[in-house]
């Protein structure tokens, strides 16, 4: 994770322990979308390969698919999330297997930018099209 990362949120100790990681980490507007890699170890730090992960998102902000898993031989799952809508704020996507569970913050931008701009263009048009004395239609 780069520097401007969020950090997971919770991290429940048990006999696993699942690590979190976007890539990239970017917001997350409707239609895009980013991976979301779990990697599970256990007690001692050794790599789990064959865990079962089920991952939930928190609201319906985004999708994950596949919303479960097993992990490669290197112990990571990669699932992909996809933005669901422009609403500003964040939400979180749990990870769990066994006893052990964790969750990560995802970003989601403020729709309302990209509105104002598409208005802004489209009254600009036909205020254009209004100065040269043609009609609006094309």
């Amino acid at each position: 994770m780069g520097p401007d990362a969020e950090q997971p949120i919770k991290n429940t100790a048990g006999e696993a322990r699942i690590e979190l990681e976007l890539l990239p980490d970017k917001e997350l507007g409707k239609g895009d979308k980013t991976t979301l890699r779990a990697t599970v170890r256990d007690q001692n730090g050794a790599l789990l390969p064959a865990a079962t992960v089920n991952f939930a998102a928190a609201d319906g902000r985004v999708t994950i698919s596949p919303a479960s898993g097993s992990t490669g031989p290197s112990g990571a799952l990669d699932v992909t999330l996809e933005g669901r809508t422009n609403s500003k704020g964040t939400t979180s996507v749990e990870a769990t297997v066994a006893d052990a569970a964790n969750t990560v913050r995802v970003r989601v931008p403020d729709g309302s930018v990209f509105l104002w701009a598409v208005v802004t263009l489209v009254l600009l048009w036909f205020s254009s099209r209004a100065g040269s004395g043609q009609k609006g239609n094309a």
